[in-house]
């Protein structure tokens, strides 16, 4: 609590002599001139001497015990934590002294108020049951104009610590927009962009001090993340030690005339020119891949000569398919990536009676299908009509042309999937009125195009074309997750018909008209 709310309520001899016994904690908060640690044992001497509104300490109880009460009251400020994380806090905030083991321990004694969710092996992370329930996760970018206008009024001042810039910013900024606990997740955010700069040397974690220093000129230029992963820099130069926390390696400078347009850009650019200073950017991703559906509204960064290695739609089909014949291979593709993952055979003979006749396209299309580069199926009136066709087309691929009840479809082989197929699969299931789940993309893959996948290809294919996997509930059943893509939604979920007159009509009518089409275009 500040000390000016709590002498509204306290004796100022009672705060004075509490503080003497060493029963209080203190953090100093302000916008100049804050106290600093070593002179924390006169602090409220100085703050009666200063009668000033600018500075302020924040009291609190010297080292309470360590029991569910209090862990609950540390989440209701950090929402949610790891061990460590309150282990810091309450070192901050109470001079706590208890490890992350023992709030691990306390933690695991207060499972019915508290959730446990374990991160990876060896880190674990803790919230609120109630707060998880209603809150909702906030975009921290919507409060940077916030947090740097903030971190202006300071600039150049020194902190005590994390805490001590995150209660400033609450308790000195005239009706706070956010939660005090959003003001520390603001300061982190600043430290990660380099405009707040701790003044110990990475290695004594001791000196928790920190500085804010804003960039003076007003430079046309933004913070990017480059995620390195090598042992060496990109520039060729070895790496020095670096901080375990502020790696400030990872951070480039990037002028904005070598940027491509984005929402995170424009905003983050303004930001810096207002206030000197911006949150860090990453690089988009699928913008390195070519594929970004977002375009100018992305919250990433795009850059004009980011080395894309992503392949363009038709690239990898060359290994992905066998089919010798450029033409046909394109004519498939083409009808493809419109959705129609099956070519009807007489729609595909007039595609290709442009430069041969129809005795090599047959020849053709023999070779193909004796390569089994081909996947062919028979609609017909009749079960039993399809079923000799099935096997008559085989031998005869052109005899089935001159029978009017029966469509001949076909699709390519694929040998592993190329990069398009993703875009051709979510344009069958667009037009086909069908859910992209995992379930039955595979079994597409397999029946139109013999192509076992597995879940793990459909998630590394999806995610290599930007597109994102939607797991609904987070169940780990990979065979309801589905693939999803910005600005595409999937309104109805097609199922057959249980009346087997209907059906039969349906197909039907589906092989006459693909018949009459087909046959009117030819006569065009």
């Amino acid at each position: 609590m500040p000390s000016r709310k709590l002498r509204e309520e306290v004796p100022w001899d009672e705060i004075k002599f509490a503080w003497e016994k060493g029963l209080l904690w203190g953090i100093s908060v302000g916008t100049k001139n804050t106290f600093q640690k070593e002179d924390q044992e006169r602090w409220l001497e100085m703050l009666e001497s200063s009668n000033t509104e600018e500075r302020d300490i924040l009291l609190s109880p010297l080292q309470p015990e360590l029991n569910p009460d209090l862990l609950v009251v540390a989440l209701r400020m950090l929402k949610v934590a790891t061990y460590h994380d309150l282990f810091r806090f309450a070192r901050g905030t109470w001079n706590g002294q208890d490890g992350a083991d023992k709030w691990k321990a306390c933690a695991e004694q207060s499972l019915e108020r508290v959730r446990i969710r374990s991160l990876r092996p060896g880190c674990a992370e803790v919230k609120l049951k109630e707060v998880e329930s209603g809150a909702s996760k906030l975009d921290l970018f919507n409060y940077e104009a916030f947090t740097f206008s903030f971190l202006q009024r300071v600039n150049g001042e020194t902190f005590q610590c994390l805490g001590s810039i995150a209660e400033s910013m609450y308790h000195f900024t005239e009706q706070c927009p956010v939660h005090v606990s959003v003001c520390y997740d603001l300061i982190q955010k600043a430290i990660q962009s380099g405009d707040i700069v701790p003044l110990s040397n990475g290695y004594d974690g001791r000196d928790s001090r920190l500085r804010v220093t804003l960039a003076s000129n007003r430079d046309p230029q933004i913070r990017v993340l480059w995620r390195e992963r090598s042992g060496a820099s990109s520039n060729g130069d070895e790496r020095v030690p670096e901080d375990h926390v502020h790696n400030q390696r990872r951070i480039r400078e990037v002028p904005l005339d070598s940027l491509v347009p984005t929402a995170a850009s424009h905003q983050a650019a303004e930001c810096q020119q207002t206030y000197g200073g911006s949150f860090v950017r990453g690089l988009c991703k699928n913008w390195m891949r070519n594929s970004c559906h977002w375009g100018d509204e992305c919250k990433y960064v795009h850059l004009q000569e980011t080395p894309r290695n992503g392949c363009p739609l038709p690239d990898g089909l060359a290994e992905a398919c066998a089919i010798s014949d450029a033409e046909l291979k394109d004519a498939l593709w083409k009808n493809m990536k419109k959705g129609h993952l099956r070519t009807p055979l007489l729609e595909l003979l007039d595609s290709l009676r442009k430069k041969r006749d129809d005795q090599e396209i047959f020849q053709m299309l023999q070779d193909e299908i004796r390569k089994e580069n081909l996947v062919l199926l028979v609609a017909a009136s009749s079960a039993e009509k399809a079923y000799y066709w099935q096997n008559e087309v085989l031998q005869h691929v052109a005899s089935a042309i001159h029978d009017s009840e029966v469509c001949v479809l076909v699709s390519p082989v694929l040998r592993k999937p190329p990069a398009s197929l993703m875009e051709c699969l979510m344009a069958h299931c667009r037009q086909e009125l069908l859910s992209p789940s995992y379930l039955h993309l595979r079994r597409v893959c397999f029946s139109c195009f013999a192509l076992r996948i597995q879940s793990d290809g459909i998630t590394k294919l999806a995610k290599y074309v930007g597109y994102f996997v939607n797991r609904p509930d987070h169940t780990k059943q990979k065979s309801s997750w589905k693939v999803c893509c910005h600005g595409i939604k999937f309104q109805n979920k097609w199922a057959p018909s249980y009346n087997i007159a209907q059906r039969k009509q349906d197909m039907e009518s589906f092989i006459g008209s693909s018949f009459r089409v087909a046959h009117n275009d030819i006569g065009m």
